[in-house]
C-alpha cells in the first residue's frame, strides 16, 4: 500500500512529446496560412501608398500650374517638366516621396492642357495617377493596376 502511494506522489505532470508534436504541427500549419496573406497585405498597402503619394504630387502640380501662365504650359516637352516648374512642383510638397512599390522615382508629365500624370519607375514608368488612366497602362507587369 505504502509503495503505490509514493508511486501517485512521485508522478511528474507534464506534456507528452506527442501533444508537443501536434502543437508544433498546428503553429505550423497556421504559419503556412498567415503568411502568404500577410505579404499580400504588405504589397496592397505600398501601392496605396504609392496612389496617395502620386495624388498628392500631382496635386501640387496643379497648384504650380495655376499659378503660372498658359506659355509655361506650353513649354512642356515630351512629358519632361521644364526645371522651373518642377521646381515650383517640389516647393508645394513638403517632401519628395519616393515609391514603394516600384524601384525609382515619380514623374510628372503635364500635356499642353494641363492634363497632370504621374508615373513612378525607373527604366520602365507605370502610370499611378489618375487610375482610369494606370488601369489601362499598356507598360507589362505594372503593379498599379
Amino acid at each position: 500500500m505504502e509503495i503505490t502511494k509514493n508511486l501517485k506522489k512521485s508522478k511528474k505532470k507534464g506534456f507528452t512529446l506527442i501533444e508537443l508534436i501536434i502543437v508544433i504541427a498546428i503553429i505550423g500549419i497556421i504559419a503556412l496560412i498567415a503568411i502568404p496573406k500577410f505579404t499580400g497585405a504588405q504589397k496592397e498597402a505600398k501601392i496605396n501608398a504609392d496612389k496617395a503619394s502620386a495624388k498628392t504630387i500631382a496635386n501640387a502640380a496643379a497648384v504650380a500650374l495655376t499659378k503660372e501662365d498658359s506659355s509655361t504650359i506650353a513649354e512642356v516637352n515630351d512629358g519632361e517638366v521644364e526645371d522651373a516648374l518642377s521646381g515650383k512642383i517640389k516647393e508645394q510638397l513638403q517632401s519628395v516621396p519616393e515609391p514603394k512599390a516600384t524601384n525609382g522615382k515619380f514623374y510628372v508629365d503635364i500635356d499642353k492642357d494641363g492634363n497632370v500624370t504621374i508615373k513612378a519607375g525607373g527604366e520602365k514608368k507605370y502610370i499611378v495617377y489618375p487610375e482610369d488612366k494606370a488601369k489601362g497602362d499598356s507598360t507589362e507587369g505594372s503593379p498599379y493596376k
